[in-house]
């Protein structure tokens, strides 16, 4: 996110409980390596509470300890670019380009039963070929569109798992509909922001282990990151009317 979400207070808030000010989290107790799936960077949020404020290198150094490693340099960088930069590192894209968008939907129940698929299968750790022939003949991928994009070919299968990420954006008057399998073509997203100066996107990244969401208020300088319930994250706000909930292939660690 490149602005600051100046709109939020206006917005409705659904959830109870939101903290204020920055606060220093409980961190997690220091993890080996393992699937991304089955451990958190944090405690998962108190009952009753909708959100917690990090400062970003809190957070980067409850990350080394939960991966067991140090940020790298450009990590960081890629970190720097706010809430799409908390989505970029967690799915291990190192370069600064924008999470894929070819796997949205309209409901999250979907986006799981997507991942839960795409995890069956990358757990045989297939061939390209052996890849795309499981997708043929899986109930639920077989009728997706860009399922030929999905994964890369320059990283080993085996090195993969399903991960889910949530957009919010502004839709510039088209309908982004999802169709008869919930799949939202976002093929025409320019990530125009909604005209009079409101933050044109929000990007959270799912922790499954714990049920939070990562999400910041915006990229460096004055970058702080938010550790929320989904309802939290999802509040209405005059900045977006659109949200999607997408399934992109991480690199476990």
């Amino acid at each position: 996110m490149r602005r600051l979400l100046s709109r939020a207070l206006v917005a409705v808030v659904i959830s109870a409980g939101l903290t204020t000010g920055m606060v220093t989290p409980v961190l997690a107790a220091p993890a080996a390596a393992v699937d991304i799936a089955a451990a958190a960077i944090a405690d998962p949020l108190p009952a009753g509470q909708a959100s917690r404020t990090w400062s970003k290198n809190t957070y980067i150094e409850s990350w080394e300890r939960h991966r067991g490693r140090p940020m790298t340099p450009q990590e960081r960088r890629n970190l720097d670019r706010g809430c799409i930069g908390v989505t970029q590192v967690n799915l291990g894209r190192f370069i600064p380009s924008n999470p894929p968008l070819d796997l949205s939907f309209d409901r999250l129940s979907k986006a799981r039963r997507v991942q839960s698929a795409l995890d069956r299968i990358l757990r045989k750790n297939p061939t390209p070929a052996q890849f795309r022939a499981a997708v043929r003949q899986d109930e639920v991928l077989s009728t997706l569109k860009n399922m030929d994009k999905v994964l890369p070919n320059d990283t080993p299968s085996g090195t993969l798992n399903a991960q889910i990420y949530s957009k919010r954006f502004w839709s510039n008057g088209a309908a982004y509909a999802p169709d008869g399998n919930d799949q939202v073509d976002m093929s025409g997203y320019r990530y125009q922001a909604r005209p009079g100066g409101y933050t044109n996107y929000d990007y959270g990244w799912w922790d499954q282990s714990i049920d939070n969401w990562w999400h910041a208020n915006h990229a460096e300088p004055g970058m702080k990151i938010y550790q929320s319930t989904l309802a939290h994250y999802s509040r209405p706000l005059e900045d977006f009317d659109r949200q999607v909930f997408i399934v992109g292939l991480a690199r476990k660690y």
